[in-house]
């Protein structure tokens, strides 16, 4: 009888070996053991309207140790937040419901004022309803936290792997 793990047990090892000097780079460092995390450190994150975009510049700002360095970068951040029932019931009622919470973000190189990066990440988050206000606001709470802190470490993610990339260095102003 025939077995497919010699084949995979192949597959892997021919694919281990290529991450080499010029395969995967680590996301927290670089070969010169440069840490790419002390480089969040140097961005500004400016005020976030409304409770939501609060929460999660305080998350980003805790995530950044954001000014701790002198900021280099400037990241704008907006913030959209809906809900959506998705449990409907004979009777109308509702027993789940989803939020979706969206950031729209650019990071901005302070002394140029060129834009470095402008995307979007994404959270969706499920939550029960339960029977009664309270056991709802709380679950529905809680799921925004959750968004928040998946929305703001995919931000943090995407802006660590950008700044290992190595952001262009600042055209000197011209006379």
């Amino acid at each position: 009888m025939w077995s497919a793990k010699p084949l995979v047990a192949l597959v892997a090892a021919a694919f281990l070996a290529s991450c080499g000097p010029g395969g995967f780079q680590p996301l927290h460092g670089d070969r010169k053991g440069q840490v790419a995390d002390t480089s969040l450190a140097a961005i500004q994150i400016t005020p976030i309207p409304d409770r939501t975009g609060q929460l999660l510049r305080n998350y980003l700002t805790d995530r950044f140790a954001a000014g701790s360095a002198a900021a280099r970068w400037r990241l704008d951040v907006k913030v959209v937040e809906s809900g959506t029932s998705v449990g409907l019931q004979r009777d109308a009622t509702t027993t789940y419901g989803r939020l979706a919470l969206t950031a729209d973000y650019t990071l901005t190189e302070i002394q140029s004022g060129r834009q470095l990066v402008k995307d979007q990440t994404r959270s969706l988050m499920g939550y029960v309803l339960l029977e009664g206000g309270f056991p709802s606001i709380t679950a529905q709470n809680d799921a925004r936290e959750r968004a928040i802190r998946e929305v703001g470490d995919q931000l943090a993610t995407r802006l660590m792997a950008r700044l290992a990339e190595g952001v262009p260095a600042p055209q000197a102003p011209k006379p």
